[in-house]
């Protein structure tokens, strides 16, 4: 979402069953969105986000 200027991102990896969450939320000005998402998927990727993914697609 865009407000006062800047772009907020909520980021959500959730396991299939949904018992796993990985969240990350932040803002950054318009000029900086592709900066924002890529530190919002490295973030995801720190919490545990490739595994999770991996898992859910062993388990499909």
């Amino acid at each position: 979402r865009f407000e006062n200027d800047r772009l907020h991102l909520d980021a959500v990896v959730l396991s299939r069953d949904g018992r796993e969450r990985l969240f990350v939320a932040d803002s950054a000005p318009e000029s900086q969105a592709e900066t924002l998402g890529r530190a919002a998927a490295e973030a995801l990727l720190e919490q545990g986000a490739a595994q999770l993914i991996a898992n859910s697609r062993e388990n499909s």
